[in-house]
């Protein structure tokens, strides 16, 4: 646009008219209801008990990432002072996830038998891949089960973590937020709605999915 408005070709560039904002402000995080919890880890109990069960456990009660749960070492549990230590491998920062009963009952069912707390079935490191596959097949097997995945389960985690009356400075933590302000926008403050052609007009559409703000 730059170069148009040199040589001439065009006044002004029209992206001057254009204002980003962060897409954090647009994106509506999803909520499963407890009832749907409840089904899926039934569901879960009943076709993956030892694998896909297991994880999504501990993330329901932690909101770590699937990522961080793989990679939880049983030396990063203290099951005395109820913690789980979650190493960041860049800067090698320690952040400490409260291990609440729920959560401490089902730690203590699991196999010791590698040094990681989950592990699949010939006791090996999870390939957090893995996951999304056995989801696929869950999915397939049970049609009519209400839809979710790692994402929506997370965020799911989040919302029922300030139900159960817990902190928002504890949410950031165990989310790995850098500030608590994101975790307010993301749990707390309420999202633009997303409006059809026969509700708004293209720029309000355009504004309202991308985060963009018409200028005029």
């Amino acid at each position: 646009m730059g170069y148009l408005v040199r040589e001439g070709f065009i006044a002004e560039s029209p992206m001057k008219k254009l204002k980003f904002h962060h897409r954090i402000d647009i994106y509506k995080r999803n909520c499963l209801s407890i009832s749907d919890v409840e089904l899926i880890f039934e569901h879960l109990f009943y076709m993956s008990p030892f694998f896909l069960y297991r994880v999504f456990k501990v993330m329901y009660f932690t909101g770590l990432t699937l990522r961080e749960i793989v990679d939880i070492h049983w030396d990063h549990v203290d099951l005395t002072r109820n913690t789980i230590s979650i190493i960041n491998p860049k800067s090698g920062f320690v952040r400490y996830i409260r291990i609440v009963p729920e959560l401490k009952k089902i730690i203590e069912t699991f196999p010791k038998t590698n040094k990681y707390l989950l592990v699949n079935r010939y006791n090996k490191k999870i390939d957090h891949t893995l996951v999304g596959r056995h989801l696929m097949r869950l999915r397939a097997t049970y049609p009519k089960l209400v839809y979710f995945n790692i994402d929506i389960f997370r965020d799911t985690t989040g919302f029922h973590h300030l139900e159960r009356g817990g902190s928002l400075s504890e949410l950031k933590n165990n989310m790995g937020h850098s500030d608590v302000e994101i975790t307010k926008r993301l749990f707390t403050e309420p999202k633009k709605k997303f409006y059809s052609q026969t509700q708004a007009t293209k720029e309000e559409t355009l504004s309202d999915d991308w985060g963009i703000e018409i200028i005029t």
